[in-house]
This record gives structure tokens, sequence and C-alpha cells, in this order.
């Protein structure tokens, strides 16, 4: 069983698990969509074989030594703006050019990514604090503001929305981690696998 942050569930997992059964068709794979410390739990608990976490979201009691831990290759933040957008035209921006942008934030369950405004922009103007993305893109496409997006979901946004990439050298960005068990069997080794490959082929297309 592969678990799972509820943005990596939107493009990187899925493909992780087409991948996975269009190599491996015997094996079966189940998903589990939760919160960073939920997932810890489960993992401890045997109830997960891989956890995809992050780890910038756990309690600072969450200790996850005893587990074999994976870096996920980076992909980083974007920005979604509508596509009449003043800056739609352009593939990268600097971060003093979205000082005076309306924003549509994001809420999450505890233990869940979090994501505002653009994190070095002091004092942003929140325009609208929604849930879902299918809502915050939304928005986005209507005109009525931008948002935070993880390159992971670029390829998830509608025709009338650009995604962006912000040159900020002020940001180091977090981190997403896989955990497996210490003594991980070889469908879990095939799934670390896979997952590496592709969060590597999204940082590809994202950077591209």
């Amino acid at each position: 069983m592969i678990g799972a942050f509820p943005t990596a569930c939107a493009v990187l997992v899925p493909r992780t698990v087409a991948a996975l059964l269009n190599a491996h068709p015997a094996l079966q794979v189940v998903i589990d969509e939760a919160a960073t410390p939920v997932l810890l739990r489960r993992l401890r608990a045997r109830r997960l074989d891989v956890a995809l976490v992050a780890l910038g979201t756990a309690p600072a009691e969450s200790d996850v030594t005893s587990f074999r831990a994976h870096a996920l290759p980076v992909v980083g933040l974007r920005i979604a703006v509508p596509a009449d957008h003043r800056l739609a035209r352009r593939r990268t921006v600097q971060p003093r050019e979205l000082a005076d942008e309306a924003w549509i934030a994001g809420v999450g369950s505890p233990g869940e990514p979090q994501f505002g405004a653009w994190p070095t922009v002091g004092e942003p103007r929140i325009a609208y604090t929604v849930r879902h993305w299918t809502t915050r893109l939304g928005l986005v496409a209507a005109g009525l503001g931008i948002t935070v997006l993880p390159g992971t979901m670029a390829s998830t946004v509608p025709a009338d929305v650009r995604v962006l990439t912000v040159h900020d050298r002020s940001y180091a960005g977090g981190n997403s981690t896989i955990l497996t068990r210490s003594d991980p069997g070889r469908a879990t080794d095939l799934a670390v696998n896979a997952l590496l490959e592709q969060a590597s082929a999204l940082r590809a297309q994202a950077n591209d």
C-alpha cells in the first residue's frame, strides 16, 4: 500500500501506480491519501508499505529515524495565473513582481502542506481561502487572483490558467521524503523506485 499527502496524489502517485502495474501486472497496489502525521502512524502500524510525506508539516516530536528514507527529487513550487494576466506570457517572474497580487490561498487539515501566498512576499493580500484545488484553480481561471502551485501539479491546470516559475534565491523550498520500514520487501522496493523515477520525470517536465 502506498500512502501520500493529497497534492502528491494528484499526479505523482497515479503515474507511479500506472508505471508499476504496466511493468508488474500481478502487483496489487492500494492508495492511501492522508496527512503526514496520519501516514507516519499507519507506517509504524504496518498498515502502509510506503509513505510519501512532507516532513516540514509533521509535528516536531515525530521520530522518523527508525524508517528507511529516500529523498524525493525536488520539483518545487510554481504560481498559477489567469491566461489574460499581465504576467501570463512570461515563463519566469521575480518575487517583487508579485507584491500587489490578490492571492487564492489554501487551507488544509493539520499535517497537510499549506499553500498561502508565495513564501517571501511580505504582507500578501489574500482574496479567497478555499480547501480544494479544483476551486482554487477555478478562481484563478476566473481572474479572481493567483495561487501557489506544487510543480508536480503543473499538468493539471485548466486551459485558461498559466503556470510560471518564480526565481527566488531567498526561498529554500520544502522537501518531501519517501519512507519505508527498515525491512522492505520486493514490492516495496519496486514502489520506491517507481516513485523516484516518476518524480524525476515530473521535475524534468516542470523545468522544460
